[in-house]
């Protein structure tokens, strides 16, 4: 059942860094660019009776405590009781969050989001008796009432985990123990996300063109692309200044996080806390380690792309705060909101039919709050969390085609938890975050193969191949790989007994971002001021989350060109993929649907294509005389 807690995280971590737009007050933004949560509940009325009946319906659970071995039919009554106060736990962690987000300055919407957390950790408190005895129950024992009770079907995969599971689960007391330390467990991710999005003092920069800039997170993932190399620096500087500030208290806040995961890991009995995170979701630590392995050995593919981006950009050696620029200074491809919608039905039309209706239904039935506003949680993310009812999903839009990848993003994890959902039986519909980023990636590939073929000017060809090598090799590969790493690092650092301060991760991370980009190779110049960028990124309190990014692009990179290629069978396994869920473990899944993610080939392929990319860049290049 511990499961749960880190499926919730996905949904809510999800693209933390994208997007960033002109910022409005909500009441200024149209209904229809809104989402609509009355398919979660009609009022906020509705949601706070639900939640009060919630509470008082919690005790029906205790009622099957001790009693799990009694028969097949007592233990799908229990079952099915848990399943049931689980369903209706996730539409009220839906509808809090969704509220919360769009105007985190709300008190009232945050305290909402605080007390469903708390139900949560009270839902966890009761259920803990259950794993334990499942385990009691045994392999055999389970399979007895399998076979005794029909209705026993729909819980075979959670039954099965807890059982894959049971050295590492405890006795029922201290099940209940550790399950009514959660809600505090998550205490410093709760408060960087209020710090960050709120508190955060903010300055404001005078541009070139005289326009004023006040440096929140959307501004600065607005910004930092600005043609004028001036702006770009004074951005970044002053942008991280504000973190580097904090540094102290916001050290503070990671390392409590990571001390959380930390005491989990030792109080079920895991030798590191990369064992714990990935053991939940049965995804070997090997695999881990070999894609930072990978990373190390492609290191000089990603400085030739960064020496082929100063080529480009007319400057001997490119400068990090220059990376979010476009290969083109002068190229660039707006795509207002509407021509988007087209955009994106027109793309993904290789998926056939009924996805295509679906990518229709989420853009015409307020599946999606579109534009920044005032308050608004920054950046994007989908959540498919409430099962039963269509997925929402965040966006900041800005008229960008940057954002139109974004949104093809999004709408993959989307129609992702929408197949999985509508197929599956809740037990079984979570999909694992290994899993996750293959549906959001794979869409960016079809929207980008889409581009390539409809452009016909040289210089747009010119800038969709960089976008693809500044967004999916730079940004989902090599630079999330390199957090990955930072964050397995500063793990170990705190299992051996360290203390983490600011002062530390500022100098773990320059010293990491600077191999990684070649900076004493001459590859790029990594200011000093990045050395607070730790501080700027969400993902790392959300537990080996961000390595899935990157195991993710390389296995949707195959598994597209598979689809586009026409193979046989091709799109039928991958959308076997996506309605699969949570039925089995995520590597053998991905493994039916065409890629062994165990093999380096899995990862060479996208390398190999990163190359030919920038083997046609290099001939535009030398074509131009640059």
């Amino acid at each position: 059942m511990r499961k749960i807690i880190a499926a919730l995280l996905i949904a809510s971590a999800a693209c933390a860094l994208a997007g960033a737009a002109e910022v409005r007050e909500r009441k200024d933004i149209a209904v229809k660019d809104t989402w609509d949560l009355s398919d979660l509940y009609p009022t906020v009325e509705a949601f706070l009776a639900e939640k009060k009946s919630f509470e008082a319906d919690l005790k029906k659970i205790e009622a099957y405590k001790g009693r799990l071995a009694e028969s097949a039919k007592v233990l799908k009554e229990a079952l099915d009781v848990y399943w049931g106060l689980e369903e209706r736990q996730r539409r009220m962690e839906s509808y809090a969050g969704r509220l919360s987000d769009q105007d985190t300055r709300d008190q009232t919407n945050k305290a909402y989001a605080s007390e469903v957390s708390q139900n949560r950790s009270r839902l966890g408190t009761v259920s803990a008796y259950m794993e334990p005895e499942i385990v009691a129950l045994g392999e055999a024992g389970v399979e007895k009432f399998l076979a005794a009770e029909s209705g026993l079907a729909s819980y075979r995969r959670p039954l099965e985990e807890t059982l894959r599971l049971a050295e590492h689960i405890l006795s029922p007391q201290e099940e209940k123990i550790l399950a009514a330390a959660s809600d505090i467990a998550g205490a410093g991710s709760n408060i960087y996300g209020l710090f960050s999005n709120a508190d955060l003092p903010r300055k404001t920069i005078t541009l070139s063109d005289g326009s004023e800039v006040k440096l929140t997170d959307a501004n600065y993932a607005k910004y930092r692309r600005a043609p004028v190399k001036a702006d770009r620096d004074l951005l970044a500087e002053t942008f991280f200044s504000q973190y580097d500030g904090f540094k102290r208290v916001i050290g503070e806040m990671l390392y409590t996080q990571i001390k959380a995961h930390r005491f989990y890991a030792e109080a079920r009995g895991y030798d590191s806390t990369l064992a714990s995170a990935l053991n939940r979701d049965d995804v070997d630590p090997a695999i881990y380690k070999t894609l930072i392995e990978t990373a190390h050995k492609n290191l000089p593919t990603f400085h030739r792309y960064l020496r082929l981006k100063a080529r480009a950009m007319g400057v001997a050696k490119v400068d990090y705060q220059d990376l979010y620029a476009s290969f083109t200074e002068d190229v660039s491809i707006d795509v207002p909101w509407a021509e988007a919608k087209t955009m994106l039905v027109e793309s993904l039309a290789p998926m056939g039919e009924d996805y295509v209706k679906n990518i229709r239904a989420s853009l015409e039935n307020r599946w999606i709050d579109v534009y920044p506003t005032e308050g608004k949680r920054s950046g994007a993310y989908s959540s498919g969390w409430a099962y039963g009812v269509h997925p929402y999903v965040l966006m900041n839009y800005n008229d960008e085609y940057q954002d139109v990848l974004t949104l093809a993003h999004e709408l993959g994890h989307a129609l992702h938890s929408h197949y999985s959902n509508a197929a599956q039986p809740l037990p079984s519909s979570d999909y694992s975050t290994f899993v996750a980023e293959i549906a959001s990636t794979f869409n960016e590939n079809l929207l980008n193969d889409y581009m390539l073929k409809k452009v016909q000017d040289e210089n747009e060809r010119f800038y969709l191949l960089g976008n693809f090598l500044d967004g999916t090799i730079k940004g989902t590969f090599f630079r999330q790989i390199q957090f990955a790493e930072f964050e397995w690092m500063a793990h170990q650092r705190v299992e051996a007994g360290e203390a983490l301060t600011g002062e530390t991760l500022s100098k773990m991370y320059l010293e990491l971002v600077r191999k990684y980009y070649g900076h004493d190779e001459g590859a790029c110049n990594v200011p000093e001021f990045y050395a607070a960028e730790w501080a700027y990124i969400p993902h790392f309190y959300f537990n080996y989350y961000v390595f899935q990014y990157s195991t993710s692009v390389a296995a949707a990179s195959a598994l597209s060109e598979k689809v586009l290629a026409g193979e046989p069978g091709a799109l039928a396994r991958y959308q076997g993929l996506l309605k699969a869920g949570g039925s089995n473990d995520p590597v053998t899944l991905v493994r039916e649907a065409g890629i062994d993610m165990t093999e380096p080939e899995a990862f060479d392929a996208l390398v190999a294509r990163a190359n030919r990319y920038m083997d046609e860049l290099e001939k535009i290049l030398d074509a131009k005389g640059l």
